[in-house]
C-alpha cells in the first residue's frame, strides 16, 4: 500500500511479504573446514512500514520499521549443526530508522539543508549454527549531514558525521577457538563534493 494525503504532506507506505526458499545453500564450518551444504528449505515473512510527514514548509520528518521472521522448514538429514530453531545468518528480526531534515533558504545564495538520522538493527548471527562466536549484537547508528546547494549551479557540498563503531561480521573461521570480529566504520566525519553533469 502506498498513499499520500493532507495535500501531499503525509506519505505512508506499507508492505507485507512472504518468501519461500528451496534448495537454500549455506556455508558450514566444521573443525575449521568450510563446506557448502544444501540445507533444503526456509521461509521468511514480515512487514515494512514507512512514514514521511511535512508539518511545515521545508521541514521533513521520516521514519520506518521492519520485521522479519525466518525459519528453516526442511533440513537434509546429512546436514549437521543446524536445527529448526536456528536463525538464518545475517537476518536481524527488527530494523528501524527515524530522521529529520530542514531546508534553509539563503536568499539568492542557495539552500542549506541540515539533517539528522538514526537507524537501528537488532542482533543476528553470521553462521548457520548460531554459535556464540558468530553472534553480532544489535546496534544503533546516529548520523548528521549539512548539505549546501547553490542557486543555478550543478554542484553540491556536504559535511557529514557518524557516531558508532559496530560489528559487521563475527565468528571462528579457523576452528582454533579464536573469535574474529570485523568492525564497521568507527566515528567518522568528512566532506563530500558532487558535480552533476
Amino acid at each position: 500500500m502506498k498513499s499520500e494525503f493532507l495535500d501531499h504532506r503525509v506519505r505512508a507506505n506499507l508492505a507485507a511479504f512472504r518468501t519461500n526458499y528451496d534448495n537454500i545453500q549455506l556455508n558450514l564450518i566444521t573443525n575449521g573446514v568450510n563446506t557448502v551444504f544444501n540445507v533444503d528449505a526456509a521461509r521468511l515473512y514480515g512487514y515494512e512500514a514507512e512514514l514521511t510527514v511535512i508539518p511545515v514548509s521545508r521541514l521533513e520528518l521520516f521514519g520506518s520499521v521492519g520485521y522479519v521472521h525466518d525459519k528453516y522448514t526442511e533440513i537434509q538429514p546429512a546436514v549437521t549443526g543446524i536445527s529448526y530453531s536456528n536463525a538464518i545468518p545475517y537476518t536481524p528480526n527488527y530494523t528501524e530508522s527515524a530522521g529529520a531534515r530542514y531546508g534553509i533558504k539563503l536568499a539568492d545564495h542557495g539552500t542549506m539543508t541540515p539533517s539528522l538520522n538514526f537507524s537501528y538493527r537488532s542482533s543476528a548471527y553470521t553462521q548457520p549454527s548460531n554459535s556464540a562466536a558468530s553472534y553480532m549484537p544489535g546496534y544503533g547508528l546516529l548520523s548528521a549531514r549539512i548539505e549546501y546547494v547553490p542557486v543555478h549551479s550543478n554542484w553540491t557540498v556536504s559535511l557529514f558525521g557518524t557516531n558508532k563503531r559496530y560489528i559487521v561480521s563475527a565468528g571462528d573461521s579457523t576452528g582454533s577457538g579464536v573469535i574474529v570480529h570485523v568492525f564497521g566504520a568507527p566515528i567518522e566525519y568528512g566532506v563530500t563534493f558532487a558535480d552533476h553533469f
